[in-house]
Parts: C-alpha cells; structure tokens; sequence
C-alpha cells in the first residue's frame, strides 16, 4: 500500500485530480491519503502531492508552492495535478490521450490553481461554467472539522476519479476512430469519395482537404442505413 501525503483542510481541484490519477494508478484500495503539513508525516509518505516545497518526481514529491517551480513552455506553470500526469499519465494510457488530457482537463485546472486567466468574458455575457466550481462544491463550509474536510475531500476524488477515468475513454475511442479514419483515407484509390463499411464520422476526415464526400452505413432504429456527408 503505498502512502500520499497531501495538505489539509480546503482543497482545490489540483491536489483532488492529483489523488485520483494516483488511485487510478495503482488501485483505489492500494492507497492510503494522508492530510497534513506535518514535515515528519510528509517525510515517511511514498508520494507527496501539493505540499512540502519540492518537485522531485522520481522521489515521487510533486509540489509547486517553492520559488523554482516549473513552468510549461506556453507560460501556464505546474500545479500538482499537471506534475503528477507528467509522470504517471503514460503508466495509465497512451501518449495520445495523454496528451488530449493535458489539452482538456490538465492545462485548465493547473492555470486556475495558478491564478492564470484563460478567457475573457465580454459585457453582458455568461462566462462558462468550470469543473473548478464543480469542485469547489464538495469544499464543506461554516464551522467544519478536521474530519469532515477529509470525508468531503475522499467524495471529490472519488468523482474525479471517474470524471478521468471516463475522459480517458472517451479519447481512447476516438484515437480508435482517427486510426481509422487514416488508414480508410490512406487505402482510398479516389479520395474524394470515401466509402466505409463501419459507421464513421465525417468530421474525422477535415484534415484532409481532398475528401469531398464520405459514404457510411448507421443504425437507424431497427435499419440499417446508408448516409453520404459532404
């Protein structure tokens, strides 16, 4: 069973989804969270995420409080959930998908954690809603216990959890189907028709600027039928 130290009391998104990708891991039953700043309780865990002033991933320390903590290339800095998918995102799925996650779901995440904005919102219009206020309500409010926070931070990983694990499906399929689609273009003597046998989307086939039409059969209730998209 491995031990992950993480801070105590309010928690954020970054640190939740941190938890959750290690449970993914290793198995939900195979880790024990441990919530605290004590510096000895921080210094026996396994995995240390979201606190103690160090990023050392191959010690498995994955903070980003100290002053040299890294920054992507496009500006946005690390936050825990970011540190911990670098190192463990290809131990759960493809170098595809992990890089659809780190688009989608990471990035997002990381820049609020950081105070980084990534949009702005015009007068008179709604601005979108976050998986950051998602979080943020299962964060207990008025006079709350120890205890209370940490139940209330376990029901938040436990729905980040399947919020990734579901996310990892959903690009797992479409990786399938943009394999596909290459190799129906690639096998194509006429490009500009494509004809398949499965049912495929004709949005996969934008990329390619000389497919005009694409030619594929769908359920359609007790049917099965045929449909050309331009």
């Amino acid at each position: 069973m491995k031990t992950v130290a993480t801070h105590n009391n309010r928690f954020h998104p970054d640190d939740v989804f941190a938890v959750a990708t290690l449970q993914i891991v290793y198995g939900k039953e195979e880790i024990r969270v441990v919530r605290t700043r004590d510096e000895e309780q921080i210094a026996r865990a396994d995995i240390v995420v979201d606190v103690g002033m160090v990023y050392d991933a191959e010690a498995n320390r994955f903070d980003h409080h100290q002053p040299d903590a890294p920054v992507r290339d496009n500006g946005i800095p690390y936050a825990a959930f970011g540190l911990v998918w670098h190192a463990y995102g290809e131990v759960i799925t493809s170098a595809y998908v992990c890089e659809k996650i780190e688009e989608r779901l990471v990035l997002p995440i990381d820049a609020g954690d950081n105070g980084v904005s990534l949009y702005t919102v015009k007068d008179g219009l709604v601005p979108p809603a976050e998986l950051f206020a998602v979080i943020t309500s299962y964060v207990p409010f008025g006079e709350v216990t120890e205890k209370e926070y940490d139940i209330a931070f376990n029901e938040a990983v436990d729905f980040a959890r399947q919020y990734l694990l579901r996310t990892i499906k959903f690009y797992e399929h479409q990786h399938e189907e943009v394999v596909k689609a290459k190799a129906l273009y690639e096998a194509a003597e006429d490009k500009r028709v494509l004809v398949s046998d499965e049912s495929i989307s004709a949005q996969l086939f934008s990329e390619y600027g000389d497919v005009q039409v694409v030619v594929s059969p769908k359920q359609s209730g007790d049917e099965l039928v045929w449909r050309a998209t331009t």
